[in-house]
């Protein structure tokens, strides 16, 4: 049973590096345009729809003049934005957040909970305690 544990810690551990390691070279737009196809990276044509639909969520994730650069160089709340973006790509009907705030200076959290509300998040908060 413990074998199997660290078997799924290592390929957690993996994963998680890889899709950093990937994202971390790609720039903001190309990041959104994955969200859309459902893959790290993009390895098809973009669509006129996936287009629009991205210039909409740069809009509304307030990410406009950071279209261009690569996540690598991206603070941690931009990345964090650029991330919440990647996942509203397909415009979800329920999108759970865990402690998206996590880490962030408070300016940054302000913005967020600004954005949130701008985009239309309706929050619920889930507190869990052992």
């Amino acid at each position: 049973m413990e074998r199997c544990e660290r078997s799924h810690r290592i390929r957690q551990f993996y994963l998680r590096g890889q899709f950093e390691r990937t994202m971390r070279d790609e720039t903001v737009r190309q990041i959104l345009f994955s969200g859309a196809h459902g893959t790290i990276g993009v390895y098809r044509d973009v669509t006129e729809e996936e287009e629009q639909r991205c210039d909409t969520v740069l809009a509304d994730m307030e990410l406009q003049h950071l279209e261009h650069r690569h996540f690598g160089v991206l603070s941690t709340g931009e990345q964090r934005r650029v991330l919440i973006g990647r996942a509203l790509m397909t415009s979800p009907d329920l999108l759970i957040l865990d402690e998206p705030c996590n880490g962030l200076d408070v300016p940054s959290r302000e913005q967020f909970s600004v954005i949130s509300i701008n985009v239309g998040f309706r929050t619920v908060l889930v507190r869990l305690s052992m």
